[in-house]
């Protein structure tokens, strides 16, 4: 898993952030069989807060055997300083530790909400107040919403937070104002050596029925492959960011051992008793050394990318062909029955593009393998 740096708090954290709101909702059995995977796919970041249900109560459990290896997050919600004071220090008697390496003002999405809370007497000093007594290491905030770039430069302009968590995904980024605003806001942010975190990776739109939701989440996600390594891979483009918040629903993420799908018939279903998508959000991010944003704008793009990059998402998401990944050393690919006639053991060439007639455009014109996205 690679690790990038949380600003000027120095932590080394992983590029995928286990988003606790996942565990808002399950048994425990579930949570800890969706924590257990993040550990064993090397995730060290963990985002939680006070109103995401059970979620504190699910992974407090696990505190005695990890709290030493893992950076651990939390958030108030609450806008006035006793009630969000008090607030924290439930938490870390859900959470069952003593303190947290981060405590975040939750949800300032706009001007108002920011008002709220650096005024006298708001939550932002029950913060700083438990950073201070040495219960938090770091103070943040977060946010939700279209103008949530635009408040959080403005807060940045009010107070010294440590960390920043807020929207941005390949869908926002079309619209120009947004774009405008998370790029003032970014470069506030590596001004000022802050550590930046991005929600809403995978978000497609806003649930088009408020009551017909397939996930847990607060928006639609993608749900299949390429759409998710490309918005992934989008904003992992982006140097400034350190690391993106998985989605909400355990679902999401794959049930397989490190992030390795489990078969068809395995898999839990979408919603409640329906047929499940077919591919979930992969825990181990690799990085793209050649990948532009431009190159991951869009699903069909990851078709241009290079050989080797194709011929890793084969192997990682289990979509290879009949004959195996490529190698990106030899391009050859694994055979699955034994030596083949010539060559080097237990491997074969893919097949090449057939030949056709003077005139008619091949039907194929890449090997099997490295079109398979």
């Amino acid at each position: 898993m690679e690790q990038r740096r949380l600003g000027r708090s120095g932590h080394q954290s992983s590029v995928l952030i286990y988003g606790v709101a996942a565990l808002a909702e399950v048994d425990q059995a579930t949570a800890v069989a969706s924590v257990q995977l993040a550990l064993d796919a090397g995730i060290n970041h963990f985002d939680v807060a006070a109103s995401y249900g059970d979620a504190e109560l699910r992974l407090g459990p696990w505190m005695p055997d990890i709290r030493g290896r893992i950076f651990l997050a939390t958030k108030t919600g609450l806008r006035d300083r006793e009630a969000a004071w008090a607030q924290i220090n439930q938490s870390l008697e859900r959470l069952q530790t003593d303190h947290l390496d981060l405590i975040q003002v939750h949800a300032v999405g706009d001007l108002d909400e920011l008002d709220l809370v650096t005024r006298p007497g708001g939550s932002l000093e029950a913060v700083v107040r438990a950073r201070d007594e040495g219960l938090a290491g770091a103070v943040g905030i977060t946010g939700h919403g279209h103008h949530a770039p635009a408040t959080h430069l403005e807060a940045l302009g009010r107070f010294p937070f440590d960390t920043v968590l807020t929207p941005l995904n390949w869908v926002l980024g079309q619209d120009p104002a947004y774009l405008a605003d998370y790029q003032a806001l970014a470069t506030k942010i590596q001004a000022q050596d802050v550590g930046l975190m991005i929600i809403k990776v995978a978000s497609r739109r806003n649930w088009p029925q408020p009551d017909a939701h397939g996930y847990a989440t607060w928006y639609e996600p993608f749900d299949d492959q390429k759409r998710i390594d490309a918005a992934v891979a989008w904003v992992l483009s982006h140097a400034e960011v350190t690391g993106i918040a998985t989605p909400g629903d355990v679902r999401l993420l794959p049930p397989g051992d490190r992030g390795r799908a489990a078969p068809r018939r395995d898999r839990p279903g979408r919603g409640r008793g329906g047929a499940g998508p077919r591919h979930r959000l992969q825990l181990t991010v690799h990085q793209y050394p050649d990948l532009t944003a431009k190159d991951a704008g869009s699903p069909s793009s990851l078709r241009r990318m290079r050989p080797q990059v194709l011929s890793w998402l084969d192997c990682f998401n289990n979509r290879i062909g009949r004959r195996g990944p490529v190698s990106r050393r030899t391009g050859w690919s694994a055979g699955r029955r034994g030596r083949p006639r010539g060559g080097r053991p237990g491997l074969r060439r893919p097949t090449p593009a057939r030949r056709m007639p003077p005139g008619r455009r091949p039907a194929r014109t890449m090997p099997r393998e490295a079109g398979r996205v």
